[in-house]
């Protein structure tokens, strides 16, 4: 899971130099639980130690409402660079809003299991698993 996160924010770090910084905006709906905030900090960390000039905001967002707070900042234009997502139905209904990572996963797909699940009926990979 330490590979899937930092691979899915390292597409969104092309922007950030040594004078000008990014803030990548992260939300999820585990983080909440204390062992799962652990662990995420602990890869943010890493990850913008590897990354000078990159930030992570990450926001958690509660479990029942997160689709209903998602489509809407989706609809606003106001939503996250990066989301956590169910696969499946969930995923495919918002499949649009997401950027294709079909060229930038490929040297991990044989790695992991459950791609159709974050598959747009098109093809296309928005999540990974």
């Amino acid at each position: 899971m330490k590979r899937n996160l930092l691979l899915a924010l390292v597409g969104m770090t092309g922007f950030a130099t040594a004078a000008h910084s990014l803030t990548i905006t992260v939300w999820d709906f585990k983080s909440g639980d204390p062992v799962v905030r652990a662990y995420i900090d602990e890869v943010e960390k890493a990850f913008e130690a590897a990354h000078p000039g990159v930030d992570i905001k990450h926001v958690f967002q509660p479990h029942d409402p997160y689709y209903n707070i998602l489509g809407t900042a989706i609809s606003a234009e106001t939503g996250p660079d990066i989301a956590m997502l169910h696969g499946g139905t969930q995923t495919r209904a918002r499949a649009n809003a997401f950027v294709p990572l079909n060229d930038k996963v490929g040297d991990i797909q044989s790695e992991i299991a459950g791609w159709d699940a974050f598959t747009a009926e098109d093809g296309t990979i928005v999540a990974v698993p």
